[in-house]
């Protein structure tokens, strides 16, 4: 139960600040740049065109559907694979290696 009070804790944390900055970025009429920032520093391993990687493809709609382009900061070629919605949780260091 301790783990699970800690995650949850964990997880709120981040979520108010998350929303505390979208929140000013909103009120400073900065949104869309700050978006194309997150999504730079969620996703490092996608960079503009030639990359092998992208974020996930449902993004680049979404937003797009709200008039935020992302299209000159990643590779969205279908050469391009998609990353995992988490990238940071799928860091290789899963279960190989424990005892």
């Amino acid at each position: 139960p301790v783990a699970a009070s800690l995650i949850t804790l964990h997880n709120l944390h981040f979520m108010l600040n998350l929303l505390g900055e979208m929140r000013e970025a909103i009120k400073k009429n900065t949104f869309a740049d700050w978006v194309r920032r997150f999504l730079q520093d969620f996703f490092p391993m996608a960079t503009p065109p030639p990359c092998p990687h992208c974020p996930p493809r449902w993004v680049r709609d979404a937003l797009a559907s709200c008039g935020i382009r992302l299209d000159d900061i990643f590779d969205w070629s279908e050469a391009a694979s998609e990353l995992p919605d988490m990238p940071k949780d799928h860091s290789g260091g899963g279960k190989e290696g424990k005892a």
